[in-house]
Order: C-alpha cells, then sequence, then structure tokens
C-alpha cells in the first residue's frame, strides 16, 4: 500500500533542503536517503529536517564534491583504503573481478543502510552512527562488507549476484557488524585514517542554520522551485 501521508512529506522535506542548499534540488539519490527518516519521524517535518541537514553536514562529508556527478570518489576511495587495509582477502577478490565500491559501498550510502537492514536493526545502526565520529560511517561499510564475506565470495564471477546483495535484506548479525565495525575503526593505521579527510562535528546552530557548502557551487543550477 501506498503512505500518500509519508510521501507528502517527503516532497516537504526534499523542498525543504533544497531551498536550505542548491545542492539538494539536485542529488538523485536524496529521496531514497530521506524517506527513512521521515517514516521515522511520524509527521514531525520539523525533527526530520534538521536530523537530515545534521547528517548531511556531518557524517555525509565528501559526498557531493563532484555534484551534479552522483559519484563521491574521495569517500569511495576512504571506504577502499580501510577494506583494503583490513579484509585484503575481500578486497582482492573485488579487485581481481573488477568491482568496486561503486557496486559494494554506494548503495548503502544512497539507502541509509535502509534496503540491506530490517527496521530494528536500522534503527540500532543509526543510533551508533549519529553517538560516534563523523568517520564513523566509513567503518561501518567496510565492515558489512567483510561480514558478509562468505556470501559475496561465494558469488565467485556472478556479478549481478553480487551486487543484488547490497539492494536487499540481508538479516546480517548485527552484533558482529557492530563489533566488526568499532575493531576497524580502533585498528584502522593512522596514514589511511578517514579522521584526517573530514572535520569535526557540526551542530545545527539555534535562530539560522549554518550554510552547506561542500559542493562545486559553479556547477550546480541554482534555479530552486517548490517541488509538487
Amino acid at each position: 500500500l501506498v503512505d500518500h501521508k509519508a510521501l507528502n512529506n517527503l516532497k516537504h522535506i526534499i523542498s525543504c533542503l533544497a531551498h536550505w542548499s542548491n545542492l539538494f534540488g539536485n542529488v538523485r539519490f536524496l529521496p531514497k536517503f530521506v524517506f527513512p527518516f521521515v517514516k521515522l519521524s511520524k509527521g514531525d517535518l520539523l525533527f526530520c529536517f534538521e536530523v537530515i541537514a545534521t547528517l548531511m553536514l556531518n557524517h555525509c562529508q565528501l559526498w557531493f564534491e563532484f555534484s551534479p556527478l552522483d559519484i563521491p570518489y574521495n569517500y569511495l576511495n576512504l571506504i577502499e583504503n580501510v577494506l583494503m587495509n583490513m579484509d585484503h582477502r575481500l578486497y582482492d577478490f573485488y579487485k581481481s573481478r573488477n568491482i568496486t565500491s561503486q557496486c559494494y559501498a554506494l548503495p548503502l550510502m544512497e539507502t541509509a543502510f535502509s534496503e540491506v537492514l530490517d527496521e530494528h536493526s536500522w534503527l540500532q545502526l543509526w543510533d551508533h552512527i549519529v553517538s560516534n565520529e563523523s568517520y564513523f560511517l566509513i567503518f561501518v561499510i567496510a565492515a558489512y562488507n567483510s561480514v558478509l564475506r562468505t556470501l559475496i565470495m561465494r558469488c565467485d564471477d556472478d556479478v549481478e549476484g553480487i551486487t543484488k546483495i547490497f539492494h536487499e535484506k540481508s538479516y546480517i548479525n548485527f552484533k558482529k557488524l557492530m563489533k566488526k565495525s568499532y575493531a576497524y575503526m580502533k585498528k584502522c593505521p593512522s596514514n589511511i585514517h578517514p579522521k584526517h579527510y573530514m572535520t569535526a562535528y557540526t551542530p545545527l546552530s539555534q535562530g539560522e542554520y549554518p550554510k552547506f557548502e561542500h559542493y562545486p557551487k559553479n556547477l550546480i543550477n541554482t534555479n530552486v522551485t517548490e517541488i509538487e
């Protein structure tokens, strides 16, 4: 069944984001990322907007450096570096089959993990993400791949099968995922640690929201209109 109220709320949130920053009127995946938070907010649009704005300012750093292109190459490189150092067996498997982070990381980012986790695990995941440093999400993505290594490598040369893994429910052992995520963050070598490339947490200021300017403004269409 279509939840028309939730869809209308989604349109309002996307419109508000587009007025907050011209960038968000041009982000193709934004509805997929925002929608699970819209459902969580239960109609509290201000709460939902501020949650998304906080995530964009902090946990989604480096996602929009190449906008209007949809691929955040530098962020994906950080994930690849972590995976290469923490799970070289899986990394080598991907490399030998020309499977890139656009296959095994980008879908998790664009959907905020909502396609692969059940609702309870999804809520737990984001509790961990928002209570950690902004770069924690990078380790979660790498760890998610590692926890599913056996399933992934069982697909062997079936690239379509591997791709499907990142678009369907996995029923993953959530405690194992979190344990590995924290272990990766703790053990990550300093020379490749994402902390060197991401700024400290920035809260929303009272009275007036900080501008979101982490994108190439000369390449973004500045004509923002209300979403019908």
